[in-house]
């Protein structure tokens, strides 16, 4: 039997079903990916495979911005909670 937090189920045409997150989508929303196998034991092999490359996947991303470009970036995110006095101090500072 399934443990709770692992996303794993069994669907009513018999299989098992594991889920595991795969990043967002442009909106923020988490999508997420199944993997299928006849036993429990099997899905949650395939799961841990899954999620294993999935982290993989994550770790080889490189980000090649410079800090003004960051700045610039947080700068964009902050001006919607902040007063245009405190933007204008950030700017200039």
């Amino acid at each position: 039997m399934s443990k709770k937090g692992e996303n794993i189920y069994k669907r009513n045409d018999g299989r098992w079903e594991g889920r595991y997150k795969s990043g967002f989508d442009k909106n923020g929303k988490t999508k997420y990916k199944s993997v299928y196998s006849k036993t429990y034991g099997e899905c949650k092999q395939k799961l841990l495979i899954a999620k294993n490359i999935q982290s993989n996947k994550k770790s080889n991303v490189k980000l090649c911005l410079t800090i003004k470009e960051i700045i610039l970036v947080w700068i964009k995110n902050i001006c919607i909670n902040v007063k245009q006095s405190t933007l204008n101090t950030y700017v200039r500072g």
